[in-house]
Formats: structure tokens, sequence, C-alpha cells
């Protein structure tokens, strides 16, 4: 009897061992904050004295509402225009490891408005959100 109960007792261990994704991935209430970012091609003097002389970039906010083991990555999916250039956008824009988006001040991305898809990831786990963030080029 012992032996009998002994055996069901490891068939249901084996039975109940599966692969168990490491970690979790929640992008429910992802968002950026504000959605859209707006570079100039020709900034105003006076408003963005400090950028020219700088060239400081253009950067976005991070991303926010994002729950999920660590670390979490992020890649740009794809890139939705009517009236821009998407090749130069992919040469020039870059998601950063920190989730900001960051132009150069010195582009050369054709003016138009950019609808942008970002991939969220992490080990085991990766969901793609469409049209997440808008950088409009004026």
């Amino acid at each position: 009897m012992k032996q009998i109960i002994y055996i069901l007792f490891m068939f249901f261990a084996f039975i109940a061992c599966d692969d168990t994704k490491v970690g979790y991935l929640e992008v429910d209430e992802v968002s950026y904050d504000p959605n859209t970012m707006i570079v100039q091609k020709n900034p105003d003097e006076e408003e963005e004295a400090d950028r020219i002389e700088r060239k400081y970039p253009w950067v976005s906010s991070p991303i926010q509402g994002i729950l999920g083991t660590y670390p979490i990555h992020y890649k740009i999916a794809g890139v939705h225009t009517s009236d821009g250039d998407v090749e130069s956008f992919y040469n020039e824009v870059q998601l950063r490891g920190d989730s900001c988006f960051e132009v150069p001040f010195e582009n050369s991305i054709k003016e138009g408005t950019y609808y942008i898809d970002v991939n969220i990831y992490n080990q085991g786990y990766s969901l793609v959100r469409d049209s997440l963030f808008i950088i409009v080029v004026e």
C-alpha cells in the first residue's frame, strides 16, 4: 500500500511540474505623458536659444504604466506616416534604454507626423503597442 501511495505521489509530482515562464509583464496601462513630441527643423531663436547654442537633442518623457520583471527593454517595432520618410526617421531617431525617444538637434528627418509602435519585452514576454508615441517634425 505504501508503494502505491508513493508511486501516486511521484506521478502527481511529475504532472504538476511544467515550464513556467520567468517573471511577468503587464502593459495594460502603458503610455507616454505627453504622447507627442514636436521636433522643429528651424527652432525659434528666442525660445530655443539654449538648445540652438548647445545643440541639445529633443528627448521625450519616459514611458509609464509598466509592471514587470526587470530588466525591461524597449525597441521601435514599426513607424507609420502618411507624409514623412520612414527611412530617414529610422536613421536619426533612437529609443534609449530608459524608454525615452531621442532626436538629434541636426537631423535629416523629412517633415511629417510619425506614429511609432513600441515593442516592450523582458525575459519570456514581448508585447507590441501600436502608435504608442507620436513625433511631429515641422
